[in-house]
């Protein structure tokens, strides 16, 4: 995974919950599933149209 280890802009935006980081690594959440949920609503508005 690519990051700058920071959790704004848009990222913030889509997912509900923040990704975790550790010593540089992602933290694998106990949630289950992937862990976070995708806001719909944000990725409908940042569709292209057509």
């Amino acid at each position: 995974m690519e990051s700058i280890e920071r959790f704004g802009g848009l990222h913030a935006e889509l997912l509900d919950e923040p990704i975790e980081w550790r010593d540089g690594y992602v933290v694998v959440p106990d949630r289950p599933g992937l862990g976070h949920n995708l806001d719909e609503e944000v990725a409908r508005s940042l569709a292209p149209a057509g």
